[in-house]
């Protein structure tokens, strides 16, 4: 299953390689929380309706590509369906939460954060994908909609400069694919 290499979930590992960091992160801006993203987006509500409708158009569409091509990316079956129920809830209780939880901390809390001020917005969002995107190749779930993923959800902090829109986005992303796998 997505997430889990040789029978081990290494959810600790990449907890402590986004919390650590984004701690150390935190004590050298003054502990500020608002430099770090825990911020209330800039953007209106309405807004950011607005935006997640055109994000999910964009996730449907990097969705439907990556299921042609499944297989030959990730050079094995990908597809997959819960055996039962209470594999679902499970999944959904680490994709929908834990996961999204540690990858913004890391990849948009930390690495955006790091990254943006020295090369700039729209390089940033591009190079925040393409690691997201590899990063996910690692962890076996080789799919386009990661490289989009990680260009939407990289363009969604630094626009609201709030760590919430990309964890919320992020964690609907996660829980509307799983819908496709339920028993």
């Amino acid at each position: 299953m997505i997430f889990v290499a040789n029978g081990r979930d290494y959810f600790y590992e990449r907890f402590a390689l986004g919390v650590i960091p984004f701690f150390i992160l935190w004590l050298a801006s003054s502990r500020d929380w608002s430099a770090i993203g825990f911020s209330k987006p800039l953007q209106s509500f309405r807004y950011w309706l607005k935006i997640t409708a055109i994000l999910a158009i964009f996730g449907a569409l990097a969705g439907a590509i990556g299921y042609i091509f499944r297989d030959h990316l990730a050079q094995r079956n990908m597809t997959w369906k819960f055996e039962n129920w209470a594999d679902a809830g499970s999944w959904f209780l680490m994709a929908g939460i834990r996961y999204p939880a540690v990858e913004e901390l890391l990849y948009r809390g930390l690495f955006c954060t790091i990254v943006f001020p020295r090369i700039g917005f729209w390089p940033t969002v591009l190079l925040n994908g393409v690691v997201f995107a590899f990063l996910h190749y690692l962890y076996g779930a080789a799919e386009p909609v990661n490289m989009v993923g990680g260009f939407l959800l990289s363009f969604a902090f630094l626009k609201s400069e709030s760590i919430w829109v990309p964890l919320i986005l992020h964690s609907l992303g996660n829980v509307a694919a799983g819908l496709t796998h339920l028993p």
